[in-house]
């Protein structure tokens, strides 16, 4: 989970160590759509550097940010 309240990730902890008592949660770096994009374009055939990793992560970071306070 990028981005989420403690409510959310605490519940989903709780919930998730009930079945996998020794996972790990981690919280992302970036928003996921950034690694569904990295996958798709390794399905596509092409090999993302890490220069393009960057740029995704700052740009969909930047959209979300967008997303929480539109400009009216």
């Amino acid at each position: 989970m990028y981005d989420g309240s403690p409510l959310l990730t605490q519940t989903m902890a709780r919930t998730i160590r009930r079945v996998a008592p020794s996972s790990r949660l981690v919280r992302l770096t970036a928003p996921s759509v950034v690694g569904a994009v990295l996958l798709g374009m390794e399905q596509a055939g092409l090999k993302p550097t890490s220069a393009v990793r960057e740029q995704l992560k700052e740009s969909a970071t930047k959209a979300s940010l967008q997303d929480d306070f539109p400009e009216r």
